[in-house]
């Protein structure tokens, strides 16, 4: 059954279907630049002493007081982030609501708490101090169903050679005088229709630890 064989038809009406929606769903996202300014220390990745640690709090505070008068923020960031993997992209982040892991919880709710182009608190992670800033928050859409629909024909596809393999298979035993010996066989159930490959607007990173030197 090459894929070709389902119809436009087939699969725009199991796109538009009610009881498939949850397959297509983008949920929720917020789009954050960020500062991190680390705790941790860059050869051994333990944690700093106090001293140290306070060092690094109040150099914080000073970059969030300069981003909140107007200086460049993503300017900032290139120059003061320890986020290796932001950096150089102004601090940037797009993700899912209840999508970061736990010790980074502060960080989710903080940027989903923010109005467009506010500058949060200090949010101190596990891996130090971070200042956010919001630059849109999106809100929840469908898959657009041309990023979908090939996924969904090679679904539909698949779901029509599993309804015909228990004819199929005993009819090629009968025809060719062959048996199939896996015993107890049965075609395997299809999981649901993959969504495409998460796009820069959709993935949901998360905040990396500086490198180890």
């Amino acid at each position: 059954v090459p894929s070709n064989a389902i119809s436009d038809d087939a699969v725009k009406k199991f796109y538009e279907d009610e009881k498939n929606a949850t397959n297509f769903v983008i949920p929720e996202l917020v789009h954050v630049a960020h500062i991190l300014i680390s705790e941790l220390d860059p050869a051994t990745q333990a944690t700093l002493p106090p001293d140290k640690r306070r060092e690094k709090e109040k150099l914080a505070r000073e970059i969030k007081a300069r981003a909140e008068k107007g200086e460049d923020f993503a300017a900032l960031a290139k120059q003061y982030s320890d986020d290796t993997s932001t950096k150089n992209t102004g601090g940037e982040h797009t993700f899912a609501r209840h999508s970061m892991a736990p010790a980074l919880e502060g960080f989710e709710a903080a940027s989903f708490s923010l109005k467009t182009n506010q500058i949060s608190d200090l949010v101190e992670t596990p891996f130090g101090y971070h200042i956010i800033k919001l630059v849109e928050k999106l809100p929840p859409s469908k898959r657009p169903f041309d990023k979908v629909s090939a996924g969904i024909k090679e679904y539909l596809a698949n779901a029509e050679i599993n309804k015909q393999l228990p004819v199929y298979i005993p009819k090629i035993e009968a025809e060719y005088d062959v048996k199939f010996l896996l015993p107890g066989y049965s075609p395997s159930p299809l999981a649901a229709p993959a969504p495409p490959a998460a796009s820069a607007t959709n993935a949901t990173p998360a905040v990396a630890a500086p490198d180890k030197k």
